[in-house]
C-alpha cells in the first residue's frame, strides 16, 4: 500500500456517510466523485485500487483530486488543511491553489497577513508526510498513557528522554506515532523527526546512531563529518532549538544506561521518545513507560474494530461471550488479538472456538 493509499483509506474510514452515519464505503466515495466530476465512471473498485496502490490518479487530473479531498472533508474524515496537504504530498501531487481551497473550504484560504501561519501549515504537512505509514486506524486501551506521555513531552521541565518498553506487537510504535502526529499538529517543536532503527540489526556499531540522528537534523553534513564532529553539531542543534526526535525500535545493544545517558547530554530543551523491547534499568532522569496488555473491554472493542475494518461478518455479528472466549485464549496482546481476528476470515468461527477451548490464557501471544 502506498503512502497516499494508506492516508486515503485512513481518512475514508474516519469519514461518515451523511445518510447512514456509518463509515464511508469505497462505493459511496466513488458515488460522490461521480456526482461532482463530469463524465467520470468511478466505482468502489477504483477507490480500492487507489488505496492499495494498484492505480494512481493522474497528476493533471486536478478535478478528481480536489473532489476527493472535498468529499473526505465534507464527510468529516479529513478535517484540516494540513491533512489535505499531507494527502496530496504523500502522492507527490502539488499543493492546493487558492481557487481549489475556496472550492473545498473557503475558511482554508489564508489572508495575506497570515502567510507565516500558512508556511507553518505546509511545514506540518511535510512532517506528517515524512512519518511512516501508521499501522493502526484506531488505538485501544492507551488513552491514559497518551495523556500522561503528552503532558511529559510538553513539559519544558522534563523529562527529556522517554522510553516506551514492551513486547513486540504491544503497540509501542502505534502509541509513539500518535504522539508524533499530535506534536506536529500542536506545534511547540521546531521539527518532529522520526527515525526507524529496525534495519540496523541486533548489535549495530554505536557510531551508526549519530549518523542516523544527523540525517534528518543535519542532512548536508551527515555523511561528511566524523563521529565526534557529528556529536558536537547535534548537541548544539538540539540545545539551541526545541526538537522532538522519535527513535523507533531501539536495538538491544543500545538500550543500556551508558548510551541512554549519552543521549541525555544532547537534550534540553529538545526531547527524545524511544521504543524498545527491553526494560532497561535506568536512572530517574529517564522516564520509562511499560506497555500494558489490553483489558477485556478494550480487547473486545479491538476485535469488533478488526471485524468491521476487515469485513469479517461472522466475527462482526458474534456475541460478547464468543469474543470473550477469544480474549480468554489470546490474552490482551494487541497483535495476537489482531491475528486471531484474521484467522476468522480464513476458518469458520465456531471451528476456531472449538479448537481454542482448553488453551491457556496468552497461548497465542506466547506462540
Amino acid at each position: 500500500m502506498s503512502n497516499f493509499g494508506h492516508l486515503l483509506r485512513q481518512y475514508r474510514l474516519r469519514s461518515r456517510d451523511p445518510e447512514t452515519r456509518a463509515p464511508l464505503t469505497q462505493a459511496r466515495l466513488a458515488e460522490f466523485l461521480h456526482a461532482v466530476v463530469a463524465g467520470s465512471a468511478y466505482s468502489g473498485a477504483t477507490v480500492s485500487n487507489w488505496e492499495r496502490g494498484q492505480n494512481q490518479i493522474r497528476r493533471d487530473d486536478r478535478p478528481v483530486l480536489v473532489a476527493l479531498v472535498r468529499a473526505l472533508h465534507q464527510c468529516g474524515g479529513l478535517v484540516t488543511r494540513a491533512e489535505a496537504e499531507a494527502l496530496l504530498a504523500a502522492g507527490n501531487y502539488r499543493g492546493l491553489s487558492e481557487l481549489e481551497l475556496v472550492t473545498i473550504n473557503p475558511a482554508w484560504v489564508e489572508p495575506a497577513s497570515d502567510q507565516a501561519d500558512f508556511a507553518a501549515q505546509l511545514a506540518q504537512a511535510d512532517q506528517l508526510a515524512a512519518l511512516p505509514e501508521p499501522s493502526y486506524l484506531t488505538l485501544f486501551g492507551v488513552a491514559a498513557a497518551q495523556t500522561e506521555l503528552w503532558h511529559r513531552l510538553r513539559d519544558p521541565a522534563g523529562p527529556y528522554l522517554l522510553l516506551l518498553a514492551g513486547l513486540g506487537g504491544s503497540g509501542k510504535t502505534a502509541l509513539a506515532d500518535s504522539l508524533a502526529r499530535r506534536a506536529i499538529e500542536a506545534g511547540g517543536f521546531v521539527q518532529v523527526a522520526w527515525i526507524t532503527l529496525t534495519d540496523l540489526g541486533e548489535t549495530p556499531e554505536p557510531e551508526s546512531l549519530w549518523a542516523q540522528l544527523a540525517r534528518p537534523l543535519l542532512p548536508e553534513l551527515a555523511e561528511r563529518l566524523t563521529e565526534s564532529q557529528l556529536k558536537t553539531r547535534l548537541r548544539h542543534r538540539l540545545k539551541t532549538e526545541r526538537f522532538l526526535i522519535i527513535l523507533d525500535d531501539l536495538p538491544a545493544a543500545w538500550a543500556g544506561e551508558p548510551l541512554l545517558t549519552e543521549l541525555l547530554t544532547l537534550l534540553r530543551p529538545s526531547k527524545m521518545l524511544l521504543t524498545t523491547r527491553l526494560y532497561p534499568d535506568v536512572g530517574s532522569l529517564i522516564h520509562v513507560h511499560r506497555m500494558e496488555l489490553l483489558s477485556e473491554i478494550d480487547a473486545l472493542q479491538l476485535l469488533r474494530h478488526q471485524a468491521a475494518a476487515g469485513g469479517i461478518l461472522e466475527l462482526l455479528h458474534a456475541g460478547d461471550n464468543d469474543l470473550r472466549q477469544i480474549f480468554q485464549t489470546v490474552g490482551g496482546h494487541p497483535l495476537a488479538l489482531s491475528l486471531a481476528a484474521r484467522l476468522c476470515r480464513l476458518f469458520p468461527f465456531q471451528d476456531l472456538l472449538s479448537g481454542w477451548q482448553g488453551q491457556p490464557t496468552g497461548h497465542f501471544a506466547e506462540t
